[in-house]
């Protein structure tokens, strides 16, 4: 390949800037929560004034000096955010909705312990959508309806991914091209019912026993002189072995999740009501109909942009993740007899990790430990990112060394990384652009006549801005997007999961994430960003 081909190879790969927005953009520099507590306080301010003469005035600049001094984020959230934060802990964790007790625990229906729910409380109000005698029964549809936020149904989807090995950027930036162009671009459209998907990868430690059976096996088949003399110090089946424990440490399997989230919008029980009455059957079968179409063409999409075998899973498999994601013990193929009215293990919330609570009657169980962190708004360096710029968090973790003398093997890092994007129409994305335009270079114009030199903010402010200006233009055919991402970290007791908290932060750090901040205090909730159910912190007014 020449060089200039080369280069024309290089500049044909798209990248991508997720932190542009490294400031807040709300006028005055808060949100509008912050602005209606500081607007009801200045109205009670006014009020002790006219009430109380020369004294009201005192009191109510000392009110109005405490507010804003409490709602001031200094990077990591306010003063009255954390305080609300501790309040509202303190009385999840006196209701007991800190602890769930599974119903083949031993201290199920032990007052004591257990507080009585039948689901985990972060869970929310989900079920699967009853489908019996719809002729669609092999389908495992969940039905979202929690208060504050619009209901949704969700699937779960499993993606085996690209091919490995040998790959360019430029092949990387192909599929992740026509990942975009097929899939999210067709979901944000208007006439698609979709408004949300969640990406999910799960890293866990391969299973390794099925070599070391076939060894085994092949072993007890040798004549036993043969055996013998094939075991010796040098032998192959000592080499064999030890070659085992050395990759263990570094053997994962990676699996991809894609979760599908459809609104439960006005337009689909109209469609849905409408199928379902043309046969017959009752609205849930419209509903799974009108359900069923968007996902195959989902499932297509996927196929044909090279991201090979796409399963739809049903209740036993989608199940099996779940139990398997807040217990790894369960690999996440094990899913005889797990339904949904038992996929989810006992666990306790402590405040710095969730605590599987292990199997009293194995001396061998783990309790488990999970942390959980987020990344917050702006908090990815607004550098050209490239199609693999999560390489080092997804597959690059290094493996715990383990300690030989309290018998604990080496280990990968078991982790979850989930990303959550909500569509935005190409319309309404151009107008918020706009506005952030017009602010920036008001910005811009204050700054110059001032004769103020910034810190650079301004000027990364408005390049994100402009950029998203230009790929929003008519005709271009690309969407908006809002996405948060989580993740949760694993470890066999608490000094396990610290350390591999630390591994997981340097790979966030090589990754191009500034910042994690680990939800302290509600990581149980937290957890739950981080299971194939759509959830997340991404939905906002423009997405709804």
């Amino acid at each position: 390949m020449s060089a200039d081909a080369a280069e024309a190879q290089r500049d044909s790969v798209r990248t991508a800037i997720l932190g542009g927005e490294v400031a807040s953009r709300y006028v005055g520099g808060i949100s509008f929560p912050a602005k209606l507590a500081l607007s009801a306080t200045l109205v009670v301010s006014v009020v002790i004034m006219l009430w109380q003469g020369i004294l009201g005035l005192f009191i109510g600049a000392l009110l109005l000096v405490a507010s804003i001094a409490a709602i001031i984020d200094f990077g990591s959230g306010s003063f009255a955010g954390h305080q609300l934060h501790h309040a509202h802990e303190f009385l999840r964790r006196r209701r007991g909705e800190h602890v769930f007790i599974h119903a083949d625990d031993p201290d199920y229906d032990n007052p004591d312990i257990d507080p009585g729910w039948v689901r985990p409380v972060p869970l929310g109000n989900v079920e699967p959508l009853v489908l019996t005698d719809t002729g669609l029964d092999d389908m495992f549809i969940l039905w979202h309806h929690n208060p504050g936020e619009a209901n949704y149904f969700s699937m779960i989807l499993s993606v085996q991914g690209l091919a490995e090995g040998l790959r360019s950027d430029a092949t990387w930036a192909q599929n992740q091209q026509a990942l975009s162009e097929s899939v999210y671009n067709a979901c944000a459209r208007r006439t698609s019912h979709v408004k949300t998907v969640q990406m999910v990868s799960r890293s866990v430690p391969s299973d390794l026993n099925p070599h070391e059976k076939w060894i085994t096996e092949r072993v007890e088949a040798l004549p036993p002189a043969l055996a013998e003399r094939l075991s010796g110090p040098n032998g192959p089946i000592i080499s064999y072995g030890e070659v085992i424990d050395e990759i263990r440490p570094y053997a994962e399997d990676h699996r991809t999740y894609l979760v599908v989230c459809i609104s439960e919008s006005g337009d689909l029980m109209k469609q849905a009501a409408r199928l379902a009455k043309s046969k017959g059957a009752p609205v849930e079968g419209g509903v799974a109909q009108v359900i069923r179409d968007e996902v195959a063409n989902i499932q297509r999409a996927l196929q044909s942009s090279g991201y090979g075998r796409v399963d739809v899973l049903g209740e036993q498999r989608a199940c099996a993740v779940l139990r398997a994601m807040i217990n790894p013990t369960y690999p996440l193929d094990q899913h005889e007899g797990v339904r949904w009215d038992n996929c989810f293990p006992s666990y306790v919330a402590a405040h710095d990790a969730v605590v599987v609570r292990p199997a009293p009657d194995d001396p061998d169980a783990i309790a488990w430990h999970t942390r959980v962190a987020v990344v917050p708004p702006g908090k990815v360096a607004p550098v050209p990112l490239g199609p693999a710029w999560l390489a080092p968090l997804l597959t690059g973790v290094e493996p715990d060394e383990g300690d030989p003398s309290e018998g604990v093997p080496p280990s990968p890092t078991i982790r979850t990384i989930s990303v959550r994007l909500d569509f935005v129409p190409a319309d309404r994305a151009r107008t918020v652009a706009k506005k952030h335009r017009t602010s920036d270079a008001a910005a811009a114009i204050e700054a110059e006549q001032r004769g103020r030199i910034g810190d650079g903010t301004s000027e990364v402010m408005a390049d994100a801005s402009a950029r998203r200006a230009a790929d929003l233009k008519e005709g271009s055919g690309y969407h908006g997007v809002i996405w948060s991402m989580s993740m949760a970290v694993t470890g066999r007791d608490s000094d396990d999961c610290d350390r591999a908290c630390a591994r997981v932060a340097a790979a966030a750090d090589e990754s191009a994430i500034t910042e994690l901040r680990w939800r302290d205090g509600d990581h149980d909730i937290a957890m739950f960003w981080t299971l194939p159910l759509g959830r997340g912190l991404a939905s906002t007014r423009y997405t709804r």
